[in-house]
């Protein structure tokens, strides 16, 4: 038998075997622990966003808030390439730096206060806070969608950044 056959025959009853080992919803918990996306709730396997409970929350909307975070990001690198560079006269790209830094503290800020504006416990208000925290970086993610769409050859300036 051919040794790319054999490797790839051997690959596959792996990925056969591992995937019949594989966690899912609904399961017993295996010595009570969580595995992979789920967590080990109330005696078995479930996805932390139909737990109802508010570490379920949390953990659910952290996941969501990575999501949104590495889009923003994604966006971002897009954006400032756009930018014109800094010369001896004018700072652009500098600024606009700057502008995305203040942002983040502005964004912060907020998330900050609603969280504590939230009366639950500790867990629900982690969730508060990273549902703000969702809610505004989805905001200027689509700001810079918007910016990206006006301006997509790079020549357009008198395109308007939103200021979300």
């Amino acid at each position: 038998m051919n040794k790319y056959v054999s490797k790839s025959i051997i690959f596959f009853l792996i990925s056969i075997a591992s995937s019949s080992l594989a966690a899912k919803e609904g399961a017993p918990c295996p010595d009570g622990k969580d595995q992979g996306e789920l967590m080990c709730f109330n005696g078995t396997l479930q996805d932390p966003c139909n737990t109802g409970s508010g570490l379920g929350s949390a953990i659910c909307t952290e996941r969501s808030l990575k999501i949104a975070d590495t889009e923003l990001n994604r966006l971002y690198k897009i954006v400032l390439a756009k930018v014109e560079p800094d010369s001896e006269e004018r700072k652009p790209r500098t600024a606009f730096i700057k502008m995305q830094r203040t942002w983040i503290l502005w964004r912060d800020s907020i998330c900050n206060y609603e969280q504590q504006a939230n009366s639950g416990s500790g867990s629900w208000q982690a969730t508060a806070r990273n549902s703000c925290l969702i809610r505004m970086t989805e905001l200027r993610s689509k700001a810079f969608s918007n910016y990206l769409a006006c301006n997509s050859d790079g020549t357009d300036f008198s395109c308007e950044f939103e200021y979300q």
